[in-house]
């Protein structure tokens, strides 16, 4: 995990405990109302915080930037909060909760695109496969969970709050782990699955078709039930 991620994670403690102290008082009503969500917008940012490691958020320069900055601002706010002694201390507040609110924003629209792409590149492939299983009658139960991770993972809804995508994105990488562990059980062989994947997307070809690959297809008894390009 990145230090940007490390750094954030080491203040949530910290921004929640502060935000606790401020808002529980009657200082300012006002600043106490625009302040209102803050326990849940701490929530929020702790479930994207997880998720952006979870997913290798800050593998990309602009999202990495963007996570840097979201610090920034929830460091300046965390530092507001815990140093206000004064009503005039705490006018300023709300400023400056706006600006993190709105990073977080920005980290956490980023972070959904981020995961469509991850959605396409890592599960989409998973659909092709269980249904090639499927079709061949080989493995036809895990064809179909297979199937059914895949398209659960590139139909999960932008709506979802991010506790919610958190949960949800953990649960199905740890799904798709113990699935990429029955089909490696169940094909034995690295070529096998790259011939599976291609012919699932339409792709493959008679140079994907090594003697390993041929002896699978003889022994599940699939040879002669599909058809495959000459190059």
């Amino acid at each position: 995990m990145s230090d940007t991620l490390l750094d954030l994670e080491e203040l949530l403690p910290q921004l929640g405990e502060a935000v606790r102290q401020r808002l529980l008082g009657d200082t300012l009503d006002s600043v106490t109302e625009k302040l209102r969500d803050a326990e849940r917008q701490i929530d929020r940012l702790e479930a994207v915080l997880e998720l952006a490691g979870e997913t290798a958020f800050v593998s990309d320069p602009g999202q990495a930037k963007a996570l840097q900055d979201l610090r920034g601002e929830a460091n300046n706010l965390a530092k507001e909060l815990q140093c206000a002694e004064t009503s005039a201390d705490l006018q300023d507040l709300p400023g400056s909760y706006q600006e993190c609110t709105k990073s977080l924003a920005n980290v956490e629209r980023q972070l959904r695109t981020h995961w469509r792409r991850l959605a396409e590149q890592e599960f989409r492939p998973l659909i092709s496969i269980g249904t090639l299983l499927e079709r061949l009658g080989v493995a036809v139960d895990l064809g179909h969970r297979l199937v059914a991770c895949g398209e659960e993972a590139v139909n999960v809804r932008d709506s979802i709050a991010a506790a919610e995508l958190r949960d949800t994105i953990v649960a199905l990488r740890a799904q798709r782990l113990n699935l990429d562990r029955e089909r490696i059980a169940v094909t034995r062989e690295p070529e096998v699955d790259e011939f599976l994947a291609a012919l699932g997307n339409q792709q493959a070809t008679l140079r994907l078709v090594t003697p390993r690959v041929r002896e699978w297809l003889e022994k599940s008894g699939t040879l002669d039930r599909f058809d495959v390009r000459p190059t």
